[in-house]
């Protein structure tokens, strides 16, 4: 029912550190939940050094979910490893499916 994003965020430990200690693309709040997540343009860069870094930064911010976003590739592939890496992970990752409009730039509310 609620819904607001932030994309591309930067983490540091200190105010005066130069590197970022986690990096996120996208921040949202659904319905009083934190999700945290990564976006690549295709679901074989979501290796599971990926995976895992995604894992910790949730962890790290105290996620509820996770959830990854590819524009192309073998989306099934991406859902089962997803479905299988939140067996274990003990933090649901989420995978969002493009849709008929994500290739198009346009401004959706």
């Amino acid at each position: 029912n609620s819904f607001i994003y932030s994309p591309g965020l930067e983490f540091y430990q200190n105010y005066e550190d130069k590197n970022p200690t986690a990096e996120l693309d996208a921040i949202c709040l659904i319905d009083g939940q934190v999700w945290v997540g990564e976006v690549k343009t295709n679901a074989a860069e979501f290796k599971p050094k990926e995976i895992d870094k995604l894992l910790r930064e949730s962890k790290k911010l105290n996620a509820d979910k996770a959830f990854v976003f590819a524009l192309e590739g073998d989306q099934d592939a991406l859902r089962r490893r997803c479905e299988e890496v939140s067996k274990t992970s003990g933090i649901e990752i989420v995978h969002l499916h493009p849709s008929s409009w994500g290739s198009t730039p346009s401004y959706h509310i």
